[in-house]
């Protein structure tokens, strides 16, 4: 819940917990009430859930002007441990590229404004201009502060190899701390019909590839 027992009936405040509900994609519907007063003139909220299927599979046939044909495909299992988490694993194949990712997200880690994200995924490019492989990883967690402002924090690896024509392979390893903030206040994360949504974003990182480097990348997105 949302709000401390005894205090005074927001209407508002009820319909943020049922959209957060919503929100969890766990059930297929929700229906949030208030209940009888009791001695005291407190009334329960009364919440009625009907849970939806917790495993989804789909695909999608592709074309590429510069990648060719191509397939993704994704199995998604919601509730994975109980705790309303969430796995998905993605796989999109080109002629030239395939790459396979699995992205575990917890709720309510630590505090319930808070969300445990991790990541890892293989990557393989074959193409006239070089030949790469890859491994990354990421963890981190995203923090809503308040109805309209979130932010994110993550730790990221990554290494790997690239062959070009004509040179020797070399090896690289990459290490970046990202940090996002974003602003939305359309009140509704499917239908957005007013409102604004704002992202910054920064991520410095650190590596070797042939010597040491380092480098920033900022990124701002506005809708």
């Amino acid at each position: 819940r949302i709000w401390r027992p005894g205090r005074a009936w927001d209407q508002s405040r009820i319909e943020r917990y049922r959209d957060s509900l919503r929100e969890s994609s766990i059930f297929q519907s929700v229906d949030v009430s208030p209940g009888p007063k009791d001695e005291d003139g407190n009334r329960t909220v009364l919440t009625s859930l009907t849970s939806a299927p917790e495993r989804t599979v789909g695909g999608s046939l592709k074309y590429h002007s510069a990648c060719g044909p191509g397939l993704q495909a994704y199995w998604e299992h919601r509730n994975f441990s109980g705790y309303g988490d969430k796995l998905r694993l993605e796989a999109p194949l080109w002629a030239d590229m395939q790459e396979v990712t699995a992205t575990y997200r917890r709720p309510y880690a630590f505090r319930r404004d808070t969300d445990f994200i991790a990541s890892a995924g293989f990557l393989h490019q074959d193409t006239d201009a070089y030949n790469m492989t890859s491994a990354a990883f990421a963890a981190g967690f995203d923090r809503r502060f308040s109805r309209y402002w979130s932010g994110n924090v993550r730790l990221s690896a990554e290494g790997g190899s690239i062959k070009e024509p004509m040179k020797e392979r070399r090896d690289y390893t990459m290490f970046g701390l990202p940090l996002g903030l974003n602003y939305d206040n359309t009140r509704n994360l499917l239908d957005p019909v007013r409102g604004e949504r704002l992202f910054v974003a920064v991520t410095p990182c650190t590596g070797a590839s042939q010597g040491s480097f380092s480098a920033v990348q900022p990124r701002m997105e506005g809708r």
